[in-house]
C-alpha cells in the first residue's frame, strides 16, 4: 500500500510512556500473550528504543537472554514508523531470524497495537541471490536435453510460481541438487537486468521487493544486504533515517567479508 493512503496506522500515536505501559502488568502485551509475564528489562528497553526514535540520537543495549528484545523494538519501531509515516529499518544477522521477525514476531507486535496485518506496510528484504528471476528462468526452460534432475528441479519451480507472492527461496525448500541449481535461475550476481520485460510490466520479484521496502513503514532486512546497501549510497534503503541492529555483535565481521 502506497504513502498517503489511509490506513489504521495514521491513528497510532503512542509516545514512549505509552509505550513502556504496554508492557506492564494489565497492558496489553499481557492481553495478547498467553503465559506472559512482565519483564521490567523488557518495558525498560521499549520506552528507551521510542525515546531514541522521538528525539535522535543513537542507544546502544545488551539485552540478555529472556529479555523479549524482539517485541521491544518492534512494538515502538511499528508504532513511531506508522505516527510519522516514516521508515524504520531492523537488520538482523541471520535470513533465519529476518523470517522469524516477518512471521511470527511481527503479527504480534501488529496485534499488540491494535493493527491490522493486511496492509501494514511491513517489508521482507533479502539480497538478490534469494529471488527467482524470471528472465533467466524463462532461458533455462529453452535450455536443450537437460537432465532429468534438472528438468524435476525446474518443474518444482514452475508449481511454485504460481501460488509464491514474493518469489523468495525461503519460501521452497531445496533438496540435495537443488541447493547447486538454484543460483542458475536467481537475479543474484552483477547482472541487474535492468529494463528487461518483466521488470517492465512489473513482475520483477527483485524491483517488487524494493518498491515494497521504499514505501514501508517496518523493513526487515539483514547485515550483508544493508552494508552492500550503504556501499552504493543506500540506493534502496537511503530513505530510512532510523535504523536498529539487531545481533549486532556479528556487523563487524559481516563488515569484513563485505
Amino acid at each position: 500500500q502506497g504513502r498517503g493512503r489511509a490506513t489504521r496506522f495514521s491513528q497510532v500515536t503512542l509516545g514512549p510512556d505509552q509505550i513502556g505501559t504496554l508492557f506492564e502488568s494489565g497492558g496489553a502485551v499481557e492481553q495478547t500473550l498467553e503465559g506472559y509475564e512482565p519483564r521490567p528489562q523488557q518495558t525498560k528497553m521499549a520506552t528507551a528504543i521510542a525515546q531514541t526514535m522521538t528525539n535522535g540520537g543513537t542507544l546502544l543495549l545488551e539485552a540478555p537472554p529472556g529479555t523479549g528484545k524482539s517485541l521491544a523494538y518492534l512494538v515502538p519501531a511499528l508504532a513511531f514508523g506508522a505516527a510519522n509515516d516514516t521508515s524504520v529499518v531492523v537488520s538482523t544477522s541471520t535470513r533465519g531470524l529476518q523470517e522469524q521477525l516477518s512471521t511470527k514476531d511481527v503479527p504480534i507486535a501488529l496485534q499488540i497495537l491494535g493493527m491490522e496485518s493486511s496492509g501494514s506496510r511491513v517489508a521482507l528484504l533479502k539480497g538478490r541471490g534469494n529471488y527467482v528471476c524470471l528472465s533467466r528462468l524463462g532461458q533455462e526452460l529453452r535450455r536443450p536435453n537437460m537432465g532429468a534432475d534438472y528438468a524435476a528441479f525446474l518443474t518444482r519451480v514452475l508449481v511454485w510460481l504460481e501460488t509464491t507472492v514474493r518469489g523468495d527461496i525461503g519460501e521452497l525448500r531445496l533438496y540435495g541438487p537443488e541447493t547447486e541449481f538454484w543460483p542458475i535461475i536467481s537475479a543474484g550476481g552483477d547482472e541487474e537486468h535492468t529494463g528487461c520485460d518483466f521488470q517492465r510490466r512489473g513482475v520483477c520479484y527483485v524491483a517488487r521487493a524494493r518498491k515494497a521496502a521504499q514505501d514501508a513503514i517496518l523493513v526487515i532486512t539483514n547485515h550483508s544486504l544493508l552494508l552492500a546497501d550503504s556501499a552504493r549510497e543506500g540506493a534502496v534503503l537511503g530513505h530510512a533515517k532510523h535504523l536498529v541492529l539487531d545481533e549486532a555483535h556479528h556487523l563487524e565481521r559481516e563488515a569484513t567479508a563485505q
